[in-house]
């Protein structure tokens, strides 16, 4: 969650308290009915947070407070919104202010990038009021969305495996795929990092795809050469010294750090094969002045080829 948010929520839990101080008193007009807005309504997954709003009915006097809770399915399969697995309700009950019309309940998406799965719907009431009677539409069937395409079906869990240049042992690393946190905006919706290379969480091979809007069709896949992969510098001693850490290759003994390995990827999105002319580097980079050293880290990977969980 971001501190933005966090801060956001610390203010709101402070002003229900200032509130709570000046309260006017519960409602005491008669033919005041709390609703909600509709018997159905629907969100996309990738909305971190969303409301579900509550009407009133008639002039109130006071406040009202109303309390919701979430009905147990009848059955559990892939179209049902299991609670603190697929969402989580912030707040059970909420307070609306006297001569308020509308009140709302926050919901937390728990939404997994990359997975796709059929919509699913959970099914909320209202289980209490105070300060009004309940209206006509006491429950309603909130439904998430799934927006996952093409591009965000590539996140995820994969089984990167390769033959180490040197040796021609053949090696393996868990990775999962997922877009950088402070991307370009030239890489939205293009770049993928594959996390968890070397067996070290922060380090990534950066895969550039091109979709086609109109079919979402991949029509290129590659690993981009001379992109950092790793988020920090660290010294390496003598004779480097604090460095970074860049993608690069080797061909007829001379570095390529231009270009891209180039690789195809299977109609079903589930296999990406790359080129074995070029074998994967990390070479090093000097810091402060970002001049490439003739190091590198880790093991020297050809044949690669990712396979996804």
């Amino acid at each position: 969650m971001k501190l933005t948010k966090i801060f956001a929520m610390a203010l709101a839990a402070l002003a229900m308290t200032a509130c709570s101080d000046d309260d006017n008193g519960l409602n005491t007009n008669a033919g005041v009915t709390v609703d909600f807005e509709g018997s159905t309504m629907e969100v996309n997954e990738d909305q971190a947070f969303f409301e579900i709003p509550v009407m009133v009915t008639g002039e109130s006097n006071g406040d009202i407070k109303v309390t919701i809770e979430v009905e147990a399915p009848a059955e559990v399969n892939d179209n049902v919104a299991v609670e603190d697995e697929h969402f989580m309700i912030t707040s059970y009950t909420i307070t609306i202010p006297q001569g308020a019309a509308v009140g709302a309940f926050e919901v937390r998406s728990l939404w997994v990038q990359g997975v796709v799965n059929p919509d699913r719907t959970f099914k909320v009431k209202i289980a209490n009021v105070e300060g009004a009677e309940i209206g006509a539409i006491s429950s309603a069937d909130v439904t998430i969305i799934n927006i996952d395409d093409n591009f965000t079906k590539l996140f995820g869990r994969w089984t990167l495996s390769a033959t180490n240049y040197k040796t021609g042992e053949e090696v393996s690393y868990p990775v999962t795929l997922g877009v950088p946190s402070d991307p370009e905006p030239e890489e939205v919706g293009h770049l993928i990092n594959a996390y968890g290379y070397h067996k070290d969480p922060d380090m990534f091979i950066p895969i550039w795809f091109d979709i086609n809007e109109d079919n979402g069709n991949v029509e290129y896949v590659g690993i981009m050469l001379d992109y950092l992969t790793w988020p920090y510098y660290a010294d390496f001693g003598d004779p480097i010294g604090y460095a970074l850490l860049c993608t690069s290759s080797i061909y007829n003994n001379s570095w390529v750090q231009q270009g891209s390995i180039d690789g195809e990827i299977n109609d079903e999105m589930t296999e990406i094969t790359f080129s074995d002319e070029y074998p994967l580097i990390n070479r090093l980079i000097a810091y402060p002045s970002f001049s490439y050293l003739s190091y590198t880290y880790g093991t020297q990977l050809i044949g690669i080829k990712l396979t996804k969980n």
